[in-house]
């Protein structure tokens, strides 16, 4: 048994032996199931979630008994990062996977409708960085976020992060539903075969790179980038946390020869505060020591570093048990992860 899976089984076994790991209400035996939050099982999200959970059911086999895990864990396909804080909120997720500006909105009770208030909302690590993708169509005549009054636009299911980003930027610039000839409420499996079709002009996406549905677009449709970095988009991440400045490499997508400057978000694993502390850390400690696991699930994860997961991209408080294990490597922690 190595030093890792002992270190980890302690920890497991200390929740369950003292009840740590809060079980449901009225719930006679505590609690060894988890589930985390996720997205589209297209996306990025989805696979992370399953990442982490394939390692922790591994990893907390308990040799001694049956050579069945003492915890389960299980990621569920979601609408997005504002699904997630809702169930997160309503105690059906123990954990989620979420855009860092929807993080920082729910613990500051600034979201818009949609997201419930959550200052008991904490970050355990960041993972990829997520660009805003404005995909549009050939011969659509978009070379800007203006320029999308008047065209047929997918802006996203109601409740995903997607959906949020793009209504921040649509009041920046002026651009209600009305401006446009449709606002198509596509969720991301459906964007790039209609814009393929040619039922919508654009889509936007907020997405690690690179993306296969984005890739399809450009490669198979002749669709395009459009760069988002004007003084509308400046001003948003000037004046919110959980945005920044950010850039589309050239190469990732058939026809982009140039970087695409735009804005964008981190993607974040967040819990609660009252989840338990040694979990956390177990949690913490597992992924961070494995990465290179973590990392051959998707392309948008290949670049992760552990350092930086401990602050990258946070814009609430980290969580206690998170935070301890980040001391104890002697990372230095955020203004943000610190409180």
């Amino acid at each position: 048994m190595t030093y890792l899976r002992r270190v980890l089984l302690a920890t497991l076994a200390g929740i369950a032996l003292l009840g740590a790991f809060v079980a449901p209400a009225g719930a006679n035996e505590p609690k060894t199931f988890f589930t985390i939050g996720t997205g589209s099982v297209d996306g990025v999200y989805y696979p992370v979630g399953q990442a982490i959970c394939r390692m922790l059911t591994r990893l907390a086999i308990d040799s001694a008994a049956t050579n069945k895990p003492m915890v389960r864990c299980s990621a569920q396909p979601t609408g997005g990062s504002i699904d997630n804080i809702n169930q997160l909120a309503a105690h059906r997720f123990d954990f989620a996977v979420v855009q860092s500006d929807i993080a920082d909105a729910a613990f500051s009770a600034t979201a818009n409708d949609g997201v419930i208030d959550m200052s008991n909302l904490r970050a355990v690590f960041s993972l990829n960085a997520e660009p805003f993708h404005l995909v549009s169509a050939k011969n659509s005549g978009i070379h800007k976020f203006a320029d999308l009054r008047g065209k047929r636009v997918n802006i996203g299911a109601p409740g995903s992060g997607q959906r949020e980003m793009m209504e921040a930027l649509m009041k920046r610039y002026g651009i209600t539903a009305a401006n446009f000839a449709t606002a198509a409420e596509l969720p991301p499996g459906a964007q790039t075969q209609a814009l393929c079709d040619g039922t919508i002009d654009a889509y936007v996406y907020v997405i690690g790179v690179p993306d296969t549905g984005i890739a399809r677009a450009t490669d198979e449709c002749g669709a395009y980038l459009v760069p988002v970095q004007d003084p509308p988009a400046r001003a948003l991440v000037k004046d919110v946390p959980g945005y920044a400045l950010a850039t589309i490499p050239k190469g990732m997508y058939g026809t982009t020869a140039t970087n695409i400057p735009t804005i964008g978000v981190v993607a974040t694993l967040v819990t609660t505060a009252d989840m338990d502390a040694d979990l956390v850390y177990a949690l913490t400690r597992t992924v961070m020591e494995n990465l290179n696991e973590i990392r051959s699930f998707h392309p948008a994860l290949a670049a992760l570093n552990a350092e930086t997961m401990s602050q990258y991209g946070i814009a609430i408080p980290l969580h206690p048990g998170a935070l301890r294990y980040f001391k104890e490597r002697g990372w230095v922690a955020s203004t943000a992860a610190a409180k």
